[in-house]
């Protein structure tokens, strides 16, 4: 499925569910968890497919760098970006004595 097709229908998704109306630490959260699957099924893939190649001489060398780069960009991907996003942007968790936003 192309990706120009996904992002409409997950827009209009995402606006009307009630995650749209949760602080920005919710809504990273779940952006972080919702994308991790494909993040790691992809990752998994490709570093496995350099097993076979990564016993040669030539082309060993090449095949470990490789997986610890795919390796290091998951890891990257999926816990320091989103990290990142939270302190850049000083999202911070809602007080829980605080009243919610829009009550009386």
């Amino acid at each position: 499925i192309s990706s120009s097709a996904v992002r409409p229908a997950r827009s209009r998704w995402f606006v009307g569910s009630s995650i749209a109306s949760q602080d920005g630490c919710v809504r990273t959260s779940f952006a972080s968890d919702s994308r991790a699957r494909p993040i790691l099924l992809t990752a998994a893939a490709a570093s496995l497919a350099l097993i076979p190649i990564s016993r040669q001489i030539f082309w060993g060398p090449m095949a470990y760098a490789m997986m610890g780069g795919i390796i290091a960009g998951t890891v990257i991907t999926l816990v320091f970006a989103p990290a990142l996003y939270l302190a850049v942007f000083r999202v911070r968790e809602p007080d829980p004595s605080a009243p919610a936003a829009g009550s009386d």
